[in-house]
Parts: structure tokens; C-alpha cells; sequence
């Protein structure tokens, strides 16, 4: 599967009203140790992608705090984000 085909998989799970604050706790306590690594730096990619985005303006009143959080936590993290495959 490629990236896109994987994003888009993401993107159309995530589309629903079921409370995916509650599926990111059930994955960090639940999942497998490996994939919760994996699941980690998806997360580190899309909060540097919307830091990114928000310091060129790239957002609108849909995912304007989302892209503002993001670029709050890059700014700590950047430095320190990798994630060894183990």
C-alpha cells in the first residue's frame, strides 16, 4: 500500500462521530508497542506538516487551532522527534 492509499485510509476512518480522542487512549493503552511507534511518527509527520502550513497561512476557520496546536508543539519538539524502528 502506498502512502497516499494509507492517509486516505486514515482520513476516511477518522470521518465519523465516534469519540476518537477515546481510539487514540484504546491505541496508546491497547496496541502493540511496534505499531504504537509507527502510529507516533504519523502523528509527528501530520504536526509538522500543519506547523508548516500555519506559518505560510495555509488553513482556514476548519482547521485553524488544529494547525495553531501543531505549530505550538513543533516548535518544542522538533528537535527531538525520531522515533528509532526496533
Amino acid at each position: 500500500m502506498t502512502e497516499e492509499e494509507i492517509a486516505r485510509k486514515i482520513e476516511n476512518a477518522v470521518n465519523t462521530f465516534a469519540d476518537l480522542q477515546k481510539v487514540g487512549e484504546l491505541l496508546a493503552k491497547k496496541g502493540h508497542p511496534t505499531l504504537q511507534q509507527n502510529f507516533a511518527r504519523v502523528m509527528i509527520g501530520f504536526i509538522k506538516q500543519q506547523a508548516e502550513r500555519y506559518e505560510k497561512g495555509w488553513y482556514d476557520l476548519r482547521n485553524k487551532s488544529t494547525a495553531e496546536l501543531c505549530y505550538r508543539i513543533w516548535r518544542v519538539i522538533k528537535d527531538n522527534a525520531y522515533f528509532p524502528l526496533i
